[in-house]
């Protein structure tokens, strides 16, 4: 299926959160998270929201690269043609390279979601 060009905003944010209950990793004490945060308002006017976790002492990324690589990845979402869902998520997989614990191209639709497209 050819999804048409579908993305009207796409945009990427910083997600600074105190947390109620800090913790210690190691020899490492959490006090804040410092995610980002994703829009996406396709043409069909829904909202999807998501979250790019950022964790220093576990991820490889700290919030400033995955800032940046959100921004390269909105930025396609905006400009991007008409694409299968399937090389959408391949040219976001170039953007932003995937690792053993979470990767673009293990996401999954439901047939259920995906009707309204």
């Amino acid at each position: 299926m050819v999804f048409p060009k579908m993305t009207k905003i796409a945009e990427n944010r910083p997600l600074n959160v105190p947390l109620i209950a800090p913790f210690t990793v190691a020899s490492s004490r959490l006090e804040m998270v410092e995610n980002v945060a994703i829009r996406i308002e396709p043409s069909n006017d829904s909202v999807g929201w998501g979250e790019a976790p950022i964790l220093p002492f576990v991820t490889a990324e700290d919030q400033k690269t995955a800032m940046a690589k959100a921004s390269e990845a909105c930025a396609f979402l905006r400009r991007c043609p008409s694409l299968t869902l399937g090389s959408m998520l391949e040219e976001i997989a170039a953007i932003i390279p995937g690792h053993e614990f979470a990767f673009v191209s293990d996401i999954q639709l439901n047939s259920s979601s995906s009707s309204s497209y």
